[in-house]
């Protein structure tokens, strides 16, 4: 023999004669035994790690599901409403005795006097009015001048909105005002302390002022909710000044489109003004049927305060509450009467 060496599948070299002791080499065979080793090993590994697979996968798990409901939780938080709590108080020094103040001339209580007869009873307020509230810049800086629009705009650190009295802690705001021909006498009263309220908001405030009269609504612009920035709220005392011609009262009343589109801003707290909010003549409406309207587009849970103005609510003359004061009961708001007394005005 020459010490010839044969390699067999695993790279070992076989003498010779030992090739030949065992015979010709089956290909066949080696292979269906490598493959079931080759399986065997795979099958050891695959087995070892499976536990840690699992543990991974079950960490991966919890950690999600732990992410999952800390996130829920914050969205939760972030969406939850403020709690909103309407005040109603007659002044800032709740206890003392009302300042009677009487004015020279009487307001008439018919709708044929003339606004300009009436400017000249509230030339005095409206002074009080501006010497009181200081003038707040631009960029929230010192007091300065008066505003050339008969009040003027202040910045303040909370969110709080008060309107005769009544008020609360609300950060989106909407003022539904009657501009009905009822008020053309004492339409500018209102307009001053509009003018007040909207000073005092904050610029984390939204808020917007619609007039109602007939059919008819009128949204001071720009429409929506919008902050209450300086130069926004110089913008809307301007707008709702009486002098501009924008608001003109007249006609009969009609709340409902004024309420439904205010409530569809979804503000926490409405102030809603009027003398007669049920109307009469052919814009005459039934109590029942003005509280399921309100009810009905109320789906945000915004709190109303009412402010019956100047004059009680006829309906109270055949022994039924005062609608208004049904309106701030049901949705969780505050009732106010502002009659002549706070107003300074002699009857």
């Amino acid at each position: 023999m020459f010490g010839l060496y044969f390699a067999d599948r695993r790279g070992r070299r076989l003498p010779e004669t030992d090739q030949a002791a065992q015979g010709p080499v089956d290909d066949d065979g080696l292979d269906e035994q490598e493959e079931d080793s080759l399986g065997d090993e795979v099958n050891a590994v695959l087995l070892s790690l499976l536990p840690w697979g699992i543990s991974f996968l079950f960490h991966v798990g919890v950690v999600l599901l732990a992410i999952f409901v800390v996130w829920s939780t914050i969205e939760q938080l972030n969406q939850e409403e403020e709690i909103i709590i309407p005040i109603a108080r007659l002044s800032k020094t709740p206890g003392a005795p009302l300042k009677m103040k009487v004015t020279k001339k009487k307001i008439k209580t018919t709708q044929r006097v003339r606004t300009k007869s009436v400017r000249k009873t509230t030339t005095n307020i409206s002074n009080r009015v501006d010497a009181e509230i200081p003038l707040i810049g631009a960029t929230g800086g010192a007091p300065g001048k008066a505003s050339p629009f008969g009040a003027t705009v202040r910045q303040e650190s909370g969110e709080r909105a008060t309107m005769y009295g009544s008020g609360g802690n609300a950060k989106r705001l909407a003022y539904i005002i009657d501009a009905s021909g009822s008020l053309l006498d004492s339409m500018p009263f209102v307009i001053n302390e509009i003018k007040r309220s909207i000073s005092e908001l904050s610029d984390k405030q939204t808020f917007t002022i619609i007039f109602f009269q007939g059919d008819d609504l009128v949204e001071v612009p720009p429409a929506g909710l919008k902050k209450a920035t300086s130069e926004l709220k110089q913008q809307v005392i301007k707008w709702v000044d009486m002098d501009s011609g924008n608001i003109v009262p007249k006609g009969s009343s009609n709340p409902v489109k004024a309420i439904k589109l205010a409530l569809r801003y979804k503000p926490q707290l409405v102030f809603l003004l009027s003398d007669n909010i049920t109307g009469r003549a052919q814009y005459e409406m039934n109590q029942t049927r003005l509280l399921t309207e309100i009810k009905k587009a109320n789906n945000g849970h915004t709190k109303i305060n009412t402010i019956q103005f100047l004059y009680p609510d006829p309906l109270t003359k055949i022994g039924l509450k005062p609608t208004m004061e049904l309106i701030s009961e049901s949705t969780g708001g505050v009732y106010k009467f502002v009659d002549g007394r706070e107003l300074g005005i002699q009857w």
